[in-house]
């Protein structure tokens, strides 16, 4: 017997409501070596150890030098003053820098004592003279500042400086300022786990030969890509048969396995569609949802167990596809402490007129196109959700409110982008 649930299908702004009240946060803590930490949420405040540089670098190819000796210089009238060595990369400097000389030092090593101020080499020309030895010059042809061209130490973080706070998304630029204060182990929360079954009797794996009234699985990589993408580790469990045991057993293993319950197919109001059933005869379940006005995804079911959930998605690959962009992804990028995506949105010009059905929120796919005169058009894609190749095509989609049944040609739209 069909669910209750599917006849009072909840609007798309009451699923998200819901979804929001709920804190499915993982508060475990495990470490992972810095190059395995991108991506991943630091779950402890860092503060430096170290000043970052721990010496005074030049920040340029030049000589390193006395900038009281640069004062008068032009280039007219250029300071010649005398080369006496040179700095090597990652070797301390042992060679004094005294009023009349300088040292040719290159980016990045470190300023030699009584330096305090590199010259570029642009702005310099060398020569070299004998005077009962060869002594090599330069001519400097442009004055310097104090402190000109070098990076102090400590420039970058000084000692028992904050670097990065707990709760902060490891993007690779933050990993390596974590790798110039020498930390190599990074204490992060540990990552939603995600366990993925696909459903249907007719379904092979992707380069499986197909018997008759067989289909490859599309949702097996799909759904599990995103859920790779979404701030998850994730588990395959298989494509399961169309029988309430193999169904009820396969759902008992994912949340035992994981945090997250994740399938699609058997949603719907079929015979086979069996997961309302077994998620509402279930004593620990709390079956939260199952239908949402919207198209493609009507379908959809949510349940709690504890603080474990299960999403239900529809079986036709655009239907779950969209789901899980629209609803599922957002959850678990905040249960995952992950920043929220706000849409990337495009304005565009409505290529042709669309209907679309009262009472429901539609997400049509849209294909963009440049225009006349600089303007961008948006081109529907017409193909149903049973076909992955509308998405496959396509750039973003439009969200058509419930009351609208007809958008005409020409009428301006905003494109989400698929991100």
């Amino acid at each position: 017997m069909p669910s209750k649930r599917f006849l009072s299908a909840l609007r798309v702004e009451e699923f998200d409501t819901l979804l929001g009240g709920i804190d499915a946060r993982i508060n475990e803590i495990e470490e992972s070596p810095l190059n395995e930490a991108a991506f991943r949420v630091l779950s402890r405040t860092i503060n430096s150890k170290i000043d970052v540089p721990r010496f005074a670098k030049s920040r340029v190819d030049g000589y390193a030098l006395k900038a009281s000796n640069t004062f008068d210089s032009s280039v007219d009238d250029p300071v010649s003053l005398e080369v006496v060595g040179t700095v090597e990369m990652g070797a301390r400097p042992e060679t004094q820098v005294s009023d009349g000389r300088c040292v040719y030092i290159p980016t990045g090593a470190m300023v030699p004592p009584g330096a305090d101020a590199v010259v570029k080499v642009e702005f310099t020309e060398s020569f070299k003279k004998q005077d009962g030895r060869e002594m090599e010059f330069v001519c400097v042809q442009k004055p310097i500042h104090p402190g000109g061209n070098i990076l102090p130490a400590g420039a970058d973080l000084t000692k028992g400086e904050l670097i990065l706070e707990s709760g902060t998304w490891l993007t690779p630029a933050r990993l390596g300022c974590l790798a110039a204060a020498g930390e190599t182990i990074i204490p992060v929360y540990r990552k939603i786990n995600a366990c993925y079954f696909s459903t249907g009797s007719e379904l092979a794996p992707p380069g499986a030969e197909l018997l008759p009234g067989y289909i490859h699985d599309v949702n097996s990589t799909t759904i599990f890509t995103l859920l790779n993408h979404s701030g998850c580790s994730s588990t395959y469990l298989g494509i399961i048969d169309d029988d309430e045991a193999s169904l009820t057993r396969t759902i008992n293993d994912a949340l035992s396995m994981g945090d997250i319950a994740i399938c699609s197919g058997g949603t719907s109001k079929g015979n086979r569609d069996l997961f309302p059933t077994i998620l509402e005869t279930r004593d620990d379940m709390e079956l939260l949802v199952h239908g949402v006005r919207m198209k493609p995804g009507k379908p959809i079911v949510f349940g709690k167990m504890d603080k474990k959930h299960v999403f239900v998605l529809p079986g036709n690959p655009t239907s779950a596809i969209m789901t899980f962009i629209r609803f599922v992804q957002p959850a678990l990028r905040r249960w995952s402490r992950l920043p929220s995506r706000l849409p990337h949105v495009i304005p565009a010009i409505l290529e042709k007129r669309i209907y679309s059905e009262f009472g429901r929120r539609e997400l049509k796919p849209i294909m963009l196109e440049d225009g006349d005169e600089g303007k961008r058009l948006a081109i529907p894609i017409m193909k149903g959700s049973e076909t992955i190749t509308t998405l496959a095509n396509a750039d973003g989609y439009i969200e058509i409110p419930e009351t609208t049944e007809i958008l005409e040609e020409g009428t301006p739209v905003s494109v989400r982008l698929f991100q």
